[in-house]
């Protein structure tokens, strides 16, 4: 469930208490609640840039009995191409489509905040995440671009037919026009710069722009 009001149409379906204090942000209850009379884990984490819940069955065959609860309750459903429009816009990563393993590290993705370097803990590849984190060669962005039609999932991105980086996941959105998240090189990850993005057999102009597009502070998912 997902939206502005996510909170106040969950909370008629189960007893649990679904206030911000109580459910916080990308935490999740630990012990099965009632949602609707049925059974669910219940996390608070959407994929979007909007408060939201995801609610996982104990028992697949509740399925049908916890959709008609939600919708009764007045959710419209939605589905995945909205998902990956909102999720693009929000700046939130998927494994093998931005993240490819033994291929990136947090830096690229702007998750510097994840590495516990300043912990007296050793750990496999802390000495080279501290060299990586002295000078992070790779930044996450979105990309804006001009376009009739999107570029592919890892199209390359170049600067004056240099490639510098990786159109990781693209999409049409109807806020903000064609856009897409992407890895870039550093020192061109500044808002406003121009790169060009493989199309085809040529490329498109794109400006880069913060990341996440929407809600930067993600002041909403957190409300």
């Amino acid at each position: 469930m997902l939206g502005p009001r996510s909170r106040e149409v969950l909370q008629t379906l189960t007893a649990a208490d679904l206030s911000r204090e109580a459910l916080r942000y990308f935490r999740f209850i630990p012990e099965p609640v009632e949602v609707g009379g049925v059974p669910v884990y219940l996390s608070r984490t959407a994929f979007g840039g909007e408060l939201g819940y995801e609610l996982f069955l104990t028992d697949p065959a509740d399925a049908p009995r916890l959709w008609n609860a939600i919708v009764g309750a007045g959710v419209t459903p939605f589905g995945v191409e909205a998902i990956e429009i909102l999720r693009v816009e929000a700046g939130l990563i998927v494994t093998d489509y931005d993240y490819e393993a033994h291929q990136r590290t947090p830096y690229d993705f702007n998750l510097d905040r994840l590495v516990a370097l300043d912990r007296p803990v050793e750990f496999v590849g802390k000495a080279r995440l501290a060299e990586i984190a002295a000078a992070p060669p790779n930044r996450f962005v979105t990309l804006r671009y001009e376009a009739d039609e999107l570029p592919e999932y890892g199209a390359a991105v170049f600067k004056d037919g240099e490639e510098v980086g990786t159109l990781t996941s693209p999409t049409d959105s109807p806020r903000f026009g064609k856009i897409g998240m992407a890895v870039v090189r550093s020192d061109l990850a500044t808002p406003g710069t121009t790169v060009e993005v493989a199309l085809g057999e040529g490329t498109v102009p794109a400006t880069v722009d913060v990341l996440p597009i929407y809600d930067t502070n993600k002041t909403r998912p957190r409300s």
